[in-house]
């Protein structure tokens, strides 16, 4: 359960670390966007910590 929140946290936090980092270069940025692979994958990761949190909160509601 300590990994699932650490990820949470970090996933919760990521938006902030973004918003508070300098816009990448021109040609970096049409190279990140370019690559729908980068937005899937980013989105598949924070389904499974989203998935593994609710797997969490769901035994841990069982024993309450």
């Amino acid at each position: 359960m300590r990994k699932t929140l650490i990820a949470l946290m970090f996933a919760t936090a990521l938006p902030t670390i973004a918003m508070a980092a300098p816009p990448p270069p021109p040609e970096v940025a049409r190279m990140l966007t370019d690559l729908p692979c980068t937005w899937i994958a980013m989105t598949a990761a924070l389904a499974h910590v989203w998935t593994a949190a609710l797997a969490q909160w769901d035994r841990w509601v069982s024993w309450t």
